[in-house]
């Protein structure tokens, strides 16, 4: 109260971590809203996975009830960071369930929120035990493994000892095995046993050509039912053979054409929270066919073609500032070449430098401003793939003599190329993205085939295998992809689970 009663002399408090608390406390009780506001934009600013938990839990003593969904939205983010620290054991019973019944509750494997309740329950064995039939429920059990939940979950000791969870876990195995008797696996359902929860990250298609023509619509590709979603927002004006970066809730699309010849420098952005559209600076040069990629909060546009020439100039977007600056050209002229971001670099291999299909790579480092060439390509290849996952730069796909799906991994420290396992189809002029450590590859052709309504297909690192996946809606040509995370409400851009199916358990 001291603080509080000189703030009201001299308009000025400090806060601290030892002191919010009590500061937003005394200042919500006295009704102080500038130092309430204050110390609730001060507790946003500090939160982190080790102390959201007890914040979450003193939020609910004032009357900021924006504070709690805040927080309790960050819970429900981050929950896979928290669930192991000393706060997340310091939950009730009723504030655990009310976070693992959330669809929002973003976790990568279903078996994280079965341990969750086992490390909670470990916690303070002797009182908490018996809480396994309260808590069981919230695992989506059909989206377990056969063999995860016959083995971890059917013989973890809490479970054996209280017959209802055993019926509870017996009934999850027998759904599984009803539908691998049938050969499919469990499918996505309203029904919370096998009700999928919401993804971390969705992979927009954006714009292109599709059956001839022109199109500027939008889908997304929910991972965990499976299934593209047409959305209602579309591009404000045709883009094909453009570049698409999502950075800090935008989607921002660079370049291009318009399907006329008209090659493009300008950029638009989508505000993924307010569905609108907005122009932003334009670029230096006119680019088609460009790679574009994001690091350290900017946007990086390589290369392309600006109608008469390829070109090796190189720009970079700060959002701060909505401003391109030119940065060190390229050592080499390309178009339709991909790029990716590794240990704070930027890679950027292949293309095509306007005689020949190029099979050299280089990195640029953005503290130096500086590209250096790195050991080329096993394969000539223009029209790639390029991603980082697990410290690797990998390049998949493109043409040489032929179309490709071979794919090949670079790692930095050793400066050299191996082979890795190659995908279904050979694609060209694709897309390449990382969702969930997923990788899926998009579109392109197959020689003079177009595989915009062909499977996508995504490399599984656990299996070592790639694996096909649900088609686009739209046979799309000259498209651009992203993949869009951390939004608070992904929920608009993905399958509504109230609208899937129940669990149909038939004879056989």
């Amino acid at each position: 109260m001291q603080q509080i009663i000189k703030y009201a002399y001299t308009n000025s408090i400090c806060l601290t971590q030892h002191n919010v608390r009590d500061l937003l406390r005394g200042s919500d009780y006295v009704n102080i809203s500038k130092i309430t506001a204050a110390c609730i934009q001060y507790l946003e600013e500090i939160l982190e996975p080790k102390n959201c938990i007890k914040i979450w839990q003193f939020s609910k003593t004032i009357h900021s009830c924006d504070l709690h969904q805040k927080i309790y939205k960050y819970i429900l983010c981050h929950f896979e960071e928290l669930v192991f620290s000393d706060g997340f054991t310091e939950l009730t019973v009723q504030e655990l369930m009310e976070i693992l019944e959330n669809d929002t509750l973003i976790v990568r494997e279903e078996s994280t929120v079965f341990e969750a309740i086992s490390f909670w329950i470990a916690h303070e064995p002797n009182t908490r035990s018996g809480h396994i039939t309260d808590l069981l429920p919230k695992v989506r059990l059909a989206l377990l493994s056969l063999e995860y939940i016959s083995v971890k979950v059917r013989e973890n000791s809490y479970v054996k000892r209280d017959n209802v969870a055993v019926m509870m876990v017996d009934n999850g195995i027998k759904i599984i095995n009803h539908y691998r008797r049938k050969g499919r696996s469990v499918p996505g359902s309203c029904d919370l046993l096998a009700r999928p929860r919401l993804p971390s990250g969705i992979l927009l298609a954006i714009g292109g050509w599709s059956c001839g023509l022109k199109t500027t619509s939008i889908e997304a590709y929910d991972l965990r039912v499976d299934r593209w979603v047409n959305l209602t927002i579309k591009l404000q004006h045709h883009r094909d053979f453009f570049g698409a970066a999502f950075l800090n809730g935008y989607v921002y699309c660079l370049g291009g054409t318009n399907g006329f010849r008209e090659y493009l420098k300008s950029v638009q952005r989508y505000n993924m929270a307010t569905h609108t559209w907005q122009d932003v600076t334009s670029m230096h040069c006119r680019r088609f066919s460009l790679c574009v990629t994001t690091l350290n909060g900017c946007i990086y546009a390589l290369g392309g073609f600006n109608g008469e020439n390829v070109l090796k100039s190189a720009e970079r977007y700060t959002p701060e500032e909505n401003e391109w600056s030119l940065i060190s050209c390229m050592h080499q002229f390309r178009s339709q070449a991909s790029c990716t971001t590794l240990h704070n670099k930027i890679y950027v291999c292949g293309g095509f430098n306007g005689r020949n299909r190029l099979r050299c790579a280089e990195h640029y480092n953005p503290e130096a401003d500086q590209w250096t060439l790195i050991r080329p390509m096993m394969r000539v290849r223009r029209g790639l793939g390029v991603f980082s996952f697990a410290d690797h730069v990998f390049a998949v796909g493109g043409h040489d003599e032929e179309t490709l799906r071979c794919v090949e991994a670079f790692n930095p420290k050793t400066n050299t190329w191996h082979t890795m396992f190659p995908m279904i189809k050979p694609r060209v002029l694709f897309s390449v993205h990382v969702v969930e450590d997923r990788v899926f590859a998009v579109g392109g052709t197959e020689g003079s085939i177009l595989l915009g309504h062909a499977p996508i297909e995504y490399y599984d690192a656990k299996t070592r295998r790639w694996l096909t996946a649900c088609p686009m809606n739209k046979s799309r040509w000259g498209m651009s992809c992203c993949v869009v995370t951390g939004i608070p409400n992904i929920i608009e851009y993905i399958v509504p689970r109230d609208s899937l199916p129940p669990l149909k358990l038939g004879p056989g």
